[in-house]
């Protein structure tokens, strides 16, 4: 007996609701390959998916992808799909998300209305770190452009983490990129910050935002 074959996913709980979709709170959604007979289909959670063709007993395989898509404060990247996500918006016109992998992490603030240098940005972190932490300039480059930014450098708990934060354009407020390393000799660790990297520079865009896209909920 053969038959059309229709694929719901089910897992709603990572649905995305168009009415949601300015929800910056919200953890970016992870995206599947279904696999059915030849076929290869980009299905979403929640989202209903119609398969053409004619299939009887097909071998059928759902793969979660490897990466999801960070979209918020004109910030375009993929990372790490295993990465921890927690978004912040508990002080008005600040908006922190945080992206936790093992070893490295991704933490991206958004200063609505405030506008802030980079220096201010890390004079702050000294501060909080100690006399002990260091800051140095440094640069990095995704996609062909090239970012500068300063390097914080500090021990906490006995434990020394590296801060490279990158300031991004806005006509309103500040916005950073803030790429943390700790634990940096492990070889899971290497191979952890290689990763985040080779993601950035393969997919970092960066959106101008004005008065009117600022996020301001």
């Amino acid at each position: 007996m053969t038959k059309t074959f229709r694929f719901v996913c089910l897992t709603t709980f990572w649905c995305i609701l168009p009415a949601l979709a300015a929800d910056q709170s919200k953890e970016p959604p992870l995206g599947y390959t279904l696999k059915i007979g030849e076929q290869k289909v980009r299905v979403e959670a929640g989202s209903e998916t119609t398969i053409q063709g004619m299939f009887e007993n097909p071998k059928v395989t759902l793969e979660p992808d490897t990466e999801r898509h960070f979209t918020y404060a004109g910030l375009d990247f993929r990372y790490p799909a295993y990465f921890a996500f927690e978004a912040d918006m508990e002080t008005e016109s600040v908006r922190i998300w945080t992206l936790s992998g093992n070893s490295s992490t991704l933490m991206i603030q958004h200063y609505q209305t405030l506008e802030m240098t980079v220096e201010q940005f890390t004079d702050a972190l000294k501060t909080q770190y100690g006399k002990s932490a260091t800051v140095k300039p440094i640069s990095r480059q995704f996609k062909g452009r090239t970012y500068h930014g300063l390097q914080v450098t500090a021990k906490i708990a006995g434990a020394t983490i590296t801060q490279d934060v990158l300031p991004f354009d806005s006509t309103i407020g500040s916005r950073f990129l803030m790429i943390q390393q700790s634990d940096g000799e492990s070889e899971v660790s290497k191979a952890e910050a290689e990763l985040v990297v080779k993601l950035l520079n393969s997919s970092l865009d960066i959106k101008p935002l004005s008065k009117g896209d600022s996020g301001l909920h």
